[in-house]
């Protein structure tokens, strides 16, 4: 499934904007060589991110695309994946097939799909 840095990697983008699910108007602050950022919006704090992983500059990018697609959801888009990443990594420690858990985690993403798209 993921590589063990590359998990670690998928989690540290998920995890900046946990602490923003649920609240309005939130800012997030980012120091980069003592130069600070702040931002509001979930799409632009990826965009300020400088992130070398193959797998990092993905998810950023279907996030982009999200964000452009949909105007919003990017935060609960990003602690999804978060949550996938988790919970193949729990599995896996606990002996289920890759395979397997790919094959599943593929019939729920479908089904939430459908519910998303039968609440449009």
């Amino acid at each position: 499934m993921f590589a063990s840095q590359q998990e670690l990697n998928i989690l540290s983008i998920c995890s900046l904007v946990q602490s923003t699910l649920g609240t309005k108007n939130s800012v997030k602050c980012i120091v980069d060589n003592n130069v600070s950022l702040f931002i509001r919006e979930t799409s632009m704090l990826l965009a300020a991110l400088n992130v070398q992983d193959p797998v990092g500059q993905f998810i950023i990018s279907v996030c982009q695309s999200f964000h452009q697609q949909h105007g919003c959801g990017v935060k609960t888009l990003l602690y999804m994946i978060g949550m996938f990443v988790k919970v193949c990594r729990n599995l896996k420690n606990k002996g289920v097939p890759s395979d397997y858990i790919v094959t599943n985690l593929d019939v729920i993403l479908d089904q939430c799909c459908k519910k998303a798209d039968e609440m449009k």
